[in-house]
Parts: C-alpha cells; sequence; structure tokens
C-alpha cells in the first residue's frame, strides 16, 4: 500500500518510553493514520520495530483496527525548520506501507 505525502505532526511526550510521536493521516481525514513513536529526532536511518523497540509504528485503517510494524525503515533527513523524511513498514499482518514520506511541524 502507498501511504503518500501525509500531513503530519510531531508531538514530545515526556512520561511515554518513547519522547516523540510523529503521527500522520492520508488526505486530511481521521483515517487511515500512521503513529511512529521515537526516543529522540536526529538525522539519520533507523530500524522500526514492534512496540519493544526504541523506534516502533502503528498503522490504523480505522476506529478499532491497528496493524502494529513487524520491520521498517525510518528515514529523517532534516530536522529544522520541520522534521523530513519517509518511512515504509510491514505490519505483523502481512500489510505493508511503503514510500511514506512527510514533513512534521509540532503539535500545537
Amino acid at each position: 500500500m502507498y501511504f503518500g505525502n501525509c500531513f503530519v505532526n510531531i508531538s514530545y511526550n515526556p512520561l511515554g518510553a518513547s519522547n516523540y510521536v510523529l503521527e500522520g493521516v492520508q488526505d486530511s481525514a481521521d483515517f487511515p493514520s500512521v503513529f511512529i513513536a521515537m526516543p529522540y529526532v536526529a538525522t539519520g536511518v533507523y530500524n522500526i520495530g514492534s512496540g519493544s523497540t526504541p523506534y516502533y509504528a502503528k498503522y490504523f485503517s480505522d476506529t478499532v483496527t491497528s496493524h502494529i510494524a513487524s520491520s521498517g525503515v525510518l528515514v529523517i533527513s532534516s530536522t529544522s525548520p520541520a522534521v523530513v523524511g519517509t518511512y515504509s513498514f510491514t505490519c505483523t499482518d502481512g500489510t505493508v506501507l511503503s514510500k511514506a514520506s512527510f514533513v512534521a511541524k509540532p503539535a500545537l
């Protein structure tokens, strides 16, 4: 599945295991949506795994169905003035998100 360019926010979560959360939706609708958690934000290439890894992701196809990533890649190419990059991952149920790009600004 090609997720395409998506509008995203990045937020700081000081109480969570992952300090930053990247959230996005396709075509400004509520669903499908994607959620990527990360311990810090810096340029580089990072492996995405399940919830037991530092970088993990979930794909929500609707309000009740979530797909947990089993493997994938997050690439952050810039952090200023916005966080810019790409990601792709495969979920445990075989769902594949590929070629997704983002420009993330801090959540309000």
